[in-house]
């Protein structure tokens, strides 16, 4: 990004700072037309992208162990990406009754760990 650049996240890669206009869009449309809104967010999902909508998930314990495919639905991506992470060390991961499981803070964690190294 440029030096000088006004946007408040500077650790955005163009398509978050996509992701976050399109976000404010949804919320104005959302504010004056949620009938219309909700149409197109059922048609986003059906073609498979769902990270328009916002969680309707209530995640109040973040030490709760998930599976990869649990986290991949919360933050939109791959359940291969998840067990990647794991299996790289970038997260910690646990066995419950011999099933893989992770934290979800630490998932978030190492999120937040590599949004700011793309600004150092």
């Amino acid at each position: 990004m440029k030096k000088n650049d006004p946007w408040p996240w500077p650790a955005d890669t163009q398509l978050e700072r996509a992701r976050r206009i399109a976000a404010s869009y949804r919320t104005a449309l959302l504010s004056v037309a949620p009938d219309l809104c909700a149409q197109l967010d059922a048609k986003a999902v059906e073609l498979g992208q769902g990270w328009v909508k916002p969680l309707e998930t209530d995640i109040a314990d973040l030490d709760e162990m998930l599976s990869a495919e649990q986290i991949a639905g919360i933050l939109f991506v791959e359940p291969r990406t998840v067990r990647m992470w794991g299996y790289r060390g970038h997260i910690e991961r646990l066995d419950d009754d011999g099933k893989p499981r992770y934290r979800l803070r630490d998932v978030l964690d190492y999120q937040a760990r590599t949004r700011l190294e793309r600004t150092a």
